[in-house]
């Protein structure tokens, strides 16, 4: 063949080869875009925001955690002492889901399934009122005979606990110390924080005293300048104002008063089940 025809068919054949392989890399471009596009918009979805920030049905606002480490179960008509489980799960609820405007008031932003078998359909407002307190207590399996008086309190631990909030959809697991003694409550907040640093919230089984029982939640773990662990406590046992009573967790609360609040829980090893 000529000289110039073989060299324009091979200009002609790197040509069409650089062609192909730029469109071939554009195709990839354009379905990685589409991808991360796709894949972006669930991730929003999943965590329900839009592409500006939180909305309303988001994550809590620390002005609102703040308010859910104050609440009371004493707040509502005098009455609350066995109400310490709904109230933990309650706020734990409220710091996974968020909130959400509701025709009468700020609500924890249910799901619909979870606010079906929970609540019986009705709403979860923060801070929950008394009958939706008492619609908890219900679903807890514990009977309220009069409700001018205390209500009885949750009717057992952190296993059945678990297996609550599994019936609501919930992926919980229980955790339970093998005794109240110093080693085995190290071990359980040692497994405690390590739930926490994962980004799961815990709802605890310990006690202000010895013996007895009292159920709290904790949303997050963070770590001071020393790099001691800060536990974010809610802790219900406060006065109707909001103020800590005796044994009453401080928000925050570091690892040797959680430890003992683990250690007061005599009657039956403590322990927790997580919220994730």
């Amino acid at each position: 063949w000529p000289a110039r025809q073989v060299k324009d068919d091979l200009q002609t054949s790197v040509i069409g080869a650089f062609a192909t392989a730029i469109t071939a890399f554009n195709d990839a471009n354009a379905s990685m875009d589409q991808f991360v596009t796709d894949n972006y918009t669930i991730l929003r979805q999943a965590l329900n925001t839009n592409e500006n920030g939180p909305t309303d049905g988001s994550g809590l606002t620390p002005e609102e955690q703040d308010q859910v480490g104050q609440w009371s179960q004493y707040s509502l008509d005098g009455v609350g002492g066995g109400d310490c489980s709904r109230w933990a799960l309650a706020s734990a609820l409220a710091n996974k889901y968020g909130t959400r405007e509701g025709p009468n008031g700020k609500e924890i932003n249910l799901p619909a399934d979870v606010q079906n078998k929970l609540m019986d359909g009705m709403p979860l407002h923060f801070p929950p009122n008394r009958s939706e307190i008492d619609q908890i207590t219900r679903w807890q399996g514990v009977q309220i005979a009069d409700p001018n008086a205390e209500r009885d309190g949750f009717p057992g631990g952190p296993g059945l606990m678990t297996q609550q909030l599994q019936s609501l959809g919930i992926d919980s697991a229980a955790n339970n110390a093998a005794s109240s003694a110093p080693e085995a409550v190290t071990e359980l907040t040692n497994q405690m924080t390590a739930d926490l640093q994962a980004g799961r919230q815990v709802v605890v089984n310990g006690s202000p005293s010895p013996g007895g029982g009292h159920f709290l939640s904790i949303s997050r773990v963070t770590f001071d300048q020393d790099g001691q662990p800060q536990y974010w406590v809610n802790d219900s046992n406060r006065t109707s104002a909001g103020t800590r009573n005796g044994g009453t967790l401080p928000y925050p609360c570091d690892r040797a008063t959680l430890e003992r609040f683990l250690r007061n829980r005599t009657a039956a090893p403590p322990g927790y089940s997580t919220v994730p």
